[in-house]
């Protein structure tokens, strides 16, 4: 009933379509290295969503490129 939104990975850059253009959703410093979004649940229960997100740094450091990692879940209406 709404208008789609789309996410999608490009050379280490979330990039986000709607119908208001193409969006870069990273800053230029990060790369983002994992995106998923996975519906979960059970069939009783309330629709949930998992969000899994690997963060890189494009700066090496003196220990190299730091990475981080995210993993949320939340429900839906």
């Amino acid at each position: 009933s709404g208008q789609p939104w789309t996410y999608s990975l490009s050379n280490g850059n979330l990039i986000l379509t709607n119908p208001q253009g193409t969006f870069q959703m990273n800053n230029y410093l990060t790369t983002v290295n994992q995106f998923a979004i996975t519906r979960v649940g059970n069939a009783g229960g309330r629709p949930s969503v998992k969000l899994d997100l690997i963060v890189g740094s494009r700066i090496e450091g003196a220990a190299g490129n730091s990475t981080l990692s995210y993993t949320t879940t939340f429900g839906i209406r």
